[in-house]
């Protein structure tokens, strides 16, 4: 429960939290992972109460986030301070707003996954700043628009998978340069 995650939070040597399930709707406004300060893994699937990303943005030290979002809109830019994000995945965050733009400053990143992010909008041309990305994946994600083009400044990239995203234009080829 919620009142377990407050006084897990007074622990501050732990490094990494996964929460599986967590629901308690008597606590809905309040948000203790912010008070996890030293955190460098977090991993909160399925929990409409935690599922904001604005108390994650204060989790500085960062480096692998996996998140679903609850039932709230959200904003992207929200996590622009997790500079050292070398992973994040986020999955049916279908009230994620904002762009790509983000990403520019997750400069070790070297998997971005995100799945049925719906309402995400933007081009690809940010991603073009992630020289370390290994893997990209963006599944239906059907409100970024562009083209390749951008793609093939990633040399390092090994693994793309862009199904869904059906408002991205131009040949593979354009992105193959990069592999």
């Amino acid at each position: 429960d919620m009142s377990f995650l407050e006084r897990l939070a007074e622990a501050s040597s732990i490094k990494e939290l996964h929460l599986l399930d967590v629901a308690d709707s008597s606590h809905s406004t309040a948000q203790p992972l912010e008070n996890f300060e030293s955190l460098t893994s977090l991993h909160v699937l399925r929990s409409p109460t935690l599922g904001e990303l604005a108390s994650v943005g204060k989790l500085t030290n960062l480096v692998n986030l996996s998140f679903t979002l609850g039932r709230t809109e959200s904003s992207l830019e929200s996590i622009a301070s997790l500079t050292k994000l070398r992973h994040l995945y986020m999955e049916n965050c279908h009230f994620l707003l904002g762009t790509l733009e983000v990403v520019r400053n997750f400069r070790d990143l070297k998997m971005l996954e995100l799945r049925d992010c719906w309402r995400l909008e933007g081009t690809l041309e940010p991603l073009s700043s992630c020289h370390q990305l290994t893997v990209l994946t963006l599944q239906a994600c059907c409100s970024i628009t562009g083209s390749l083009l951008p793609l093939s400044k990633l040399h390092n990239l090994e693994h793309l998978d862009l199904h869904g995203c059906k408002s991205i234009s131009g040949e593979l080829s354009q992105a193959a340069r990069a592999f």
